[in-house]
């Protein structure tokens, strides 16, 4: 796994304990050498839309900024585990409550917003 992808872990962390919790509850569950990073990152878009409407305004910011700034990475394998595994699992809001869909797709940032869309067709 790339030093990337656990870095963007880390800071989305900061301000969400339990991704770091869920986090590591992965990585002692799958062995390192076949960790399913895009999977894991579907888990962690369970985490925060089940947290969503605790989070304050200014930690969904900073959440959304991380993963927007993670969509324009220079690591494509971090880029792929956040479009494929985080964005496509955050899309599930839509169908769950149309509500917090809304408030999530107000929180993406330009190229978190375009790939949702684009897989929701």
């Amino acid at each position: 796994m790339e030093p990337e992808i656990e870095q963007f872990v880390l800071q989305l962390s900061i301000d969400f304990p339990e991704i770091e919790g869920f986090w590591r509850e992965q990585q002692c569950y799958w062995p390192e050498s076949n960790f399913p990073v895009v999977h894991v990152f579907g888990g962690l878009a369970d985490v925060i839309l089940d947290r969503f409407r605790v989070l304050s305004p200014s930690k969904r910011i900073k959440i959304f900024d991380e993963i927007e700034q993670a969509m324009n990475s220079s690591s494509q394998q971090l880029v792929n585990a956040v479009a494929t595994g985080l964005i496509e699992s955050l899309t599930v809001a839509k169908r769950r409550d149309e509500l917090l869909w809304r408030d999530v797709q107000a929180a993406f940032g330009r190229s978190s917003l375009t790939h949702a869309l684009a897989w929701l067709g």
